[in-house]
């Protein structure tokens, strides 16, 4: 596997390859993208995937995913660079809904929907099939099992703006968008929180502001805080395998779940190979190799759970309400905790 960590100065662009038509059979897409030899993808966490990718290449020998970890701004900038050099260098993008639907709308995606599998789910698909959900990521509270015991962990919301957290919790910029912003959202569409809620954690907990939720993991990970609002679970897991004393917490009121979608880039490189790539992480190989590799839920009914998420018992999941509605969340999170 061929793995992209730095960014490559744009260079001439290459003569894209046609696509094959939308009903082609994934044999038909094998042959053609073993003609194209690679997949180029960019998102964020895509160092994650790397399992993942190497499954599929052992699927379909002679097509090489080149992955680059890469998101926010540093990929926007990337991405028109590219433009501006006569076209892009990518094939695939994968990224939370809120910036696959931006860029959706921006024109960067071609109309693709996978016709194997055949029952993907009509939530799970973007406007125009522009974009689908291949897997989804599951956001909560996490805690240091050094300094809190399982019985003590908070099990809803309320719990969380308990006065006995107050100084032992540490979150992400709650004025930034991102996925505290957006578990943040997801519980106020649900009800589950309200603004007296957020008044409460400011003047109970007063909980210490990190710059990402990378950097809460981490100071729950070394006992700088007892508690983090909120990572997800299969951060937490692949730091337990490393021997951290953490642990994840599913809320019986809600956890946020996050779609990552998948576009195909219009005018891509390697347009069959990207189209093979996409249909191969919804099969059935494919969620597996997503739970068993990256510790996310799959976005097909019948994708097996991640290991170790049994333990976390029936999953009430809160779904994404949309850019709109986390901005007015950010906008009374700026007011509350000004």
């Amino acid at each position: 596997m061929t793995v992209a960590l730095g960014l490559a100065a744009c260079g001439e662009p290459e003569a894209a390859a046609e696509p094959l038509p939308d009903d082609a059979t994934i044999e038909q897409l094998y042959e053609a993208a073993k003609k194209e030899g690679e997949v180029v993808i960019y998102g964020p966490t895509q160092d994650q995937y790397a399992g993942v990718y190497e499954k599929f290449e052992k699927d379909y020998p002679g097509v090489t995913v080149t992955e680059v970890d890469i998101f926010g701004t540093e990929l926007d900038s990337r991405l028109d660079a590219e433009t501006a050099a006569g076209g892009p260098d990518v094939d695939l993008i994968q990224e939370g809904v809120a910036d696959v639907a931006r860029r959706a709308q921006d024109g960067l995606f071609a109309a693709y929907l996978p016709t194997t599998p055949a029952d993907i789910p009509a939530e799970r698909i973007g406007e125009d099939d522009r974009w689908v959900v291949v897997s989804r990521g599951l956001y909560g509270p996490i805690y240091n099992t050094d300094k809190v015991a399982a019985e003590e962990a908070p099990t809803t919301w309320d719990d969380l703006t308990d006065e006995k957290w107050s100084g032992r919790v540490g979150t992400s910029d709650p004025a930034q968008p991102g996925g505290t912003t957006q578990s943040l959202a997801a519980a106020f569409d649900a009800e589950a929180i309200d603004e007296g809620w957020l008044s409460d954690l400011n003047d109970r907990v007063a909980p210490r502001n990190y710059p990402s939720i990378a950097a809460v993991v981490q100071a729950v990970v070394t006992g700088e805080i007892d508690l983090g609002l909120v990572a997800s679970y299969g951060t937490v897991v692949q730091k337990q395998n490393e021997g951290a004393p953490i642990a994840f917490q599913a809320l019986e009121d809600g956890s946020f779940m996050l779609d990552f979608g998948m576009g195909v880039v219009d005018g891509s490189p390697h347009p069959n190979a990207g189209r093979l790539l996409a249909s191969w992480l919804l099969s059935d190989a494919g969620q597996a190799a997503i739970a068993e590799v990256t510790y996310e839920f799959g976005s097909m009914p019948d994708a097996p759970l991640p290991p170790g998420a049994e333990a976390l018992g029936e999953i009430n999941s809160l779904p994404y309400p949309g850019v709109g509605r986390e901005q007015e969340v950010i906008e009374l999170i700026a007011d509350t905790f000004k």
